[in-house]
């Protein structure tokens, strides 16, 4: 036999907190997985995006270099610098 409640059953009131409780479950796991990639992907501080995982960092040489290109060093303290760090 079954058992039938009439009027009270769950009701749309269930079925609304019941799929506002799906949206948060999967909307959970979304962000971890983007939070996983994004870890994989970027790091902190001025250069933080990265074309993969594997891309070695900027080293003092190429931040010397672009320094100079933008001008913010003249040629004698580019040459100078680039001597203290054992550049050629």
């Amino acid at each position: 036999m079954m058992f039938w409640y009439g009027d009270h059953g769950m009701g749309v009131g269930w079925a609304i907190v019941s799929t506002l409780i799906m949206l948060a479950v999967w909307g959970g796991v979304l962000a971890l997985i983007v939070y996983a990639v994004r870890g994989a992907f970027y790091r902190e501080g001025p250069n933080r995006y990265r074309e993969g995982p594997n891309r070695p960092l900027s080293n003092a040489g190429q931040i010397l270099a672009e320094r100079f290109a933008r001008g913010e060093i003249d040629a004698d303290e580019y040459r100078a610098r680039l001597d203290v760090i054992g550049g050629k």
